[in-house]
């Protein structure tokens, strides 16, 4: 339980010097007394009981020891009672004990005893009889042994021929393509265009960082006069790129519906010595989607 200052009853620790509240300081020689509910000494200023928290109200030392006296003393005579009663009750139950094994001692005689010897015959064991072991072995006759001629083995000598080593095929490194295939992204596939005056835009996703001889390879296709296999398209670094109205309008076929296929893929471009540009894919081809330019 918390202790409380006894001048302005505020909560204080054990520990503390002094009140926080009012400053009065930790008592220390002043008078002490005893509470009346629990016994615990205390100071004379407190008005509560620190160790129960009971209302303090003072009890002179010299009363309380003569009150603990009081109190040792009803206890040590009811136990000197008791064990009064107890060691008189052995006493007379030693008493009595005794005097009954003096009355039957009396009355009842002693017997004599009689000794009465019995003769224990002695077992007599008969000698056993020990078996006579005939021999009964015969000894075997003798063999003779008689040699038998041994073969002999004629060795062939046998020529190792040397073992022909088998090449084992060389796998070809496969190439890896610098660049992955382009992603196409517009038009959709069977996307429809009217009129020569409709912007045609074909583009795609990038496939990576260009050098300055790679390009973007956009290659179309289209059936003119019953011919498939008429082909166009252009190199660039961009990521898309304007079909020409001039250079693709009403060339595919009606019957067709004037249909163009076209793909895009990343292309190193180099040059001979005799000034012809040469061109090599460096990624794989896109998907092939089809448009119509009606």
């Amino acid at each position: 339980m918390a202790l409380r200052c006894p001048r302005c009853r505020s909560p204080i620790h054990s520990e503390w010097g002094m009140c926080p509240a009012c400053g009065l300081s930790r008592p220390s020689s002043r008078s002490r007394v005893r509470c009346r509910s629990c016994g615990a000494q205390a100071d004379s200023l407190y008005h509560v009981c620190p160790t129960c928290g009971s209302d303090l109200e003072a009890v002179p030392l010299l009363l309380w020891f003569l009150r603990g006296s009081l109190q040792i003393a009803k206890v040590g005579g009811s136990a000197l009672l008791v064990g009064g009663m107890v060691f008189g009750a052995m006493q007379v139950k030693t008493g009595v004990e005794r005097g009954a094994n003096q009355v039957i001692t009396f009355f009842m005689p002693t017997p004599t005893p009689t000794a009465t010897a019995t003769g224990t015959p002695t077992a007599t064991r008969a000698p056993t009889p020990t078996p006579t072991v005939t021999s009964t072995w015969t000894p075997l006759p003798t063999l003779t042994a008689t040699p038998t001629a041994t073969p002999t083995e004629t060795l062939v000598p046998t020529l190792a021929l040397p073992a022909t080593a088998t090449p084992s095929p060389t796998a070809s490194p496969t190439p890896t393509p610098r660049f992955v295939a382009p992603v196409l992204i517009d038009p959709p596939d069977g996307q429809v265009f009217v009129g020569s005056d409709q912007l045609v835009i074909l583009s795609w996703e990038p496939a990576g960082q260009l050098a300055e001889d790679e390009w973007y390879a956009i290659r179309i296709s289209w059936s003119q006069d019953g011919t498939f296999g008429q082909r166009g398209g252009n190199n660039l670094k961009e990521i898309w790129w304007r079909i020409p109205a001039d250079f693709y309008w009403g060339k595919a076929d009606q019957d067709t519906g004037r249909a163009y296929e076209w793909y895009v893929y990343v292309e190193q471009v180099t040059e001979t010595e005799d000034g012809q540009r040469v061109g090599e894919p460096v990624s794989p081809l896109s998907e092939t989607r089809t448009l119509y330019w009606q």
